[in-house]
């Protein structure tokens, strides 16, 4: 793992990376000792068939209850995140389970892709996963933008409804 950490980073030059966390801390560990260098693991993925393993209940070592997967692996990540560079791959299509993570994690960052083309809606993943402070998501847009007529206008138009719900969330 050290060397696959100092592959992405070093001689890549990546400033954070996506990891599967079924291989445990250990493999983890390498990827975040650095503060400046961010890792998001996989939790509850957009996809469809995310439900055949992520879903599964387990005996939660976080809290010792039963639980999904998905939200031991956000427990997990929480108290791994010593650095602060530690986020999770929570999609939008499944809005509880937005909210489920984000009570499980409530300090992380999500990488929250699935809104648009398969089906995730921006206002509900917000309003699902956004921190207490309105903060702590990106949400990944590809095909809306890459495939627009205008990517740049259609860029600038996601941010701008992204900022006018924060707005209201927020009660601004």
């Amino acid at each position: 793992a050290r060397a696959y950490a100092q592959s992405a980073f070093e001689h890549l030059g990546a400033h954070a990376i996506t990891l599967n966390p079924y291989l445990g801390y250990d493999a983890i560990e390498p990827f975040v000792g650095d503060p400046e260098k961010g890792v998001f693991l996989l939790c509850k993925t957009s996809n469809p068939g995310s439900a055949d393993l992520q879903n599964l209940m387990v005996s939660d070592t976080v809290s010792g209850l039963p639980s999904p997967v998905y939200i031991h692996v956000a427990r997990l990540a929480q108290t791994w995140n010593t650095h602060g560079n530690i986020g999770l791959v929570v999609g939008a299509t499944q809005p509880e389970a937005l909210a489920r993570v984000r009570a499980a994690a409530p300090d992380l960052w999500f990488l929250s892709p699935g809104v648009g083309a398969q089906g995730g809606d921006l206002e509900t993943a917000l309003r699902n996963g956004l921190r207490a402070d309105g903060r702590g998501m990106l949400i990944n847009v590809s095909r809306g933008i890459a495939r627009a007529e205008n990517p740049r206008q259609a860029a600038a138009a996601l941010r701008d409804e992204i900022l006018r719900i924060q707005g209201e969330i927020r009660g601004r």
